[in-house]
């Protein structure tokens, strides 16, 4: 949650910062599909923002492969979907709040149904091959989950004290204690 609040911050504050992320989130889609031809979805706020980048995008992919494959015209067109929306995602700082105020409706409105993951966010793209059947997505909110998971390692190898242990908000806990007796016979 507050790795999301802050890079909410970031975009809102840095214009530039939320162009050139968008650019590469539409780059990187575009080398994971590796299609002709690419369709992207993404808030209706940022369709101005997105169709000013997926022509450099665009550029950017056909240089690669020249670079990297050696492929002289490959080409790739991007088409930015200005009828079918993602939908929004608000999200909330619960950083003030305490455990016992962290009850079960107030996750639920931190949570993103899987089924759900694919049309809310708050913000990036979903980016997918003409037919719609291989879909790529860069939103956000899976950005930021995969960061989270892949940090995880590193978070379980670090030993923190509980005093200090600070958990995301997102997910439910539960810690078990059990008292044993060490005396030598």
């Amino acid at each position: 949650n507050q790795v999301q609040l802050s890079l909410i911050k970031k975009i809102k504050s840095d214009e530039r910062f939320y162009k050139d992320l968008i650019k590469k989130l539409i780059l990187q889609g575009m080398i994971t599909l590796m299609e002709h031809r690419v369709n992207i979805k993404c808030l209706k706020r940022d369709v101005s923002l997105v169709a000013s980048v997926a022509d450099d995008a665009c550029h950017e992919f056909q240089k690669l492969v020249k670079d990297q494959l050696g492929i002289e015209d490959y080409k790739i067109e991007a088409y930015v979907d200005t009828t079918n929306y993602l939908e929004i995602r608000e999200i909330n700082d619960y950083t003030s709040k305490s455990l016992e105020e962290f009850d079960d409706d107030v996750q639920a409105q931190t949570l993103i149904q899987k089924n759900e993951d694919t049309r809310k966010c708050f913000g990036g793209i979903l980016i997918s091959n003409q037919e719609g059947t291989v879909v790529c997505k860069n939103t956000l909110d899976v950005r930021t989950e995969q960061a989270f998971q892949d940090s995880l390692p590193d978070i379980r190898s670090t030993s923190v004290s509980y005093t200090h242990l600070t958990l995301p908000t997102i997910y439910s806990v539960q810690i078990s204690v059990v008292a044993v007796s060490l005396k030598k016979k």
